[in-house]
């Protein structure tokens, strides 16, 4: 038999028996190879007896056979050019394709897997984000209820305020003037006094949200106060003067004064602000 019409086992053979002796020559164990390229035993018992169908693909062979010469001790690249030389029929595999053809009966495999973790993954990012978000929401939403809550508290504590220093600042207007008239001794009958001008009752203001409203007002020239009355909220001031009132989406909220409905402050998402008049 000539070497053109060498059997494929025994080229192989051949180069795998070169493989051992070489390792032999240098008092290399088996286990240290192993270790060195994590190959396991078996696999290069393999390519020294030339059982090369267990490696599957070109590829593969090639890796097992580099990492072999160099933790052997040999020249990686003369090593791979006497496999090309030695072994024709398998250095001519298509190196791109994994699953051969290397080798007779060989069969192409497919992954296990696809793209089934990288769905795995986007789905759970997905369900992180969208809890994160949902209780981002749920925080916020807490937090405006109580805002609202303080400051429908603060809004009618101040009304109450205003109204206590407004009846003792008449009364004692009141009492001063009935006091002057006493001491008074004029013979002649003093002319009938003056009553004090009535104090008009508080009003109140009721603004209702049509939709989210941002809005700022004070209160008989009172301190400047703003909030966001969200959509179907509504707040209730009272005053004896004036209440100013500005907002940043007039044709978002509706007005009542004493229930009766006041002129619209302007169009839908347009800044307006108006002056109330109390008396």
């Amino acid at each position: 038999m000539t070497d053109d019409e060498t059997p494929a086992t025994t080229l192989e053979a051949k180069f795998g028996a070169f493989l051992r002796r070489e390792r032999e020559m240098r008092r290399v164990e088996v286990d240290y190879i192993a270790k060195a390229t994590r190959i396991s035993v078996g696999r290069i018992t393999d390519l020294e007896r030339g059982n090369w169908q267990t490696f599957g693909a070109f590829v593969y062979l090639r890796g097992a056979v580099s990492g072999y010469a160099r933790a052997a001790g040999l020249d990686v690249d003369d090593i791979l050019l006497r496999l090309e030389a030695e072994v024709p029929h398998v250095s001519t595999a298509n190196e791109d394709d994994l699953s051969g053809p290397l080798f007779h009966n060989s069969e192409k495999t497919t992954p296990k897997y696809g793209l089934l973790p990288v769905i795995l993954t986007i789905a759970i990012l997905i369900a992180v984000t969208t809890m994160a978000w949902l209780a981002y929401q749920r925080e916020a939403q807490r937090e405006l209820e109580i805002f609202e809550s303080q400051t429908t508290h603060n809004v009618l504590h101040d009304f109450d305020a205003d109204i206590t220093v407004a009846t003792s600042g008449a009364v004692t207007e009141a009492a001063g003037a009935i006091t002057a008239g006493a001491v008074a001794t004029e013979p002649e009958p003093a002319p009938p006094e003056k009553m004090p001008t009535p104090i008009s009752p508080a009003k109140r203001l009721v603004i209702y949200a049509l939709e989210t409203s941002w809005i700022e007002y004070s209160i008989d020239e009172g301190p400047v106060k703003a909030m966001i009355l969200e959509s179907g909220k509504t707040i209730k001031l009272g005053g004896l003067k004036n209440i100013h009132l500005r907002t940043g989406n007039a044709g978002g909220v509706k007005l009542t004064l004493d229930g009766i409905e006041q002129p619209p402050l302007g169009e839908i998402g347009s800044v307006r602000e108006r002056t109330i008049r109390l008396q």
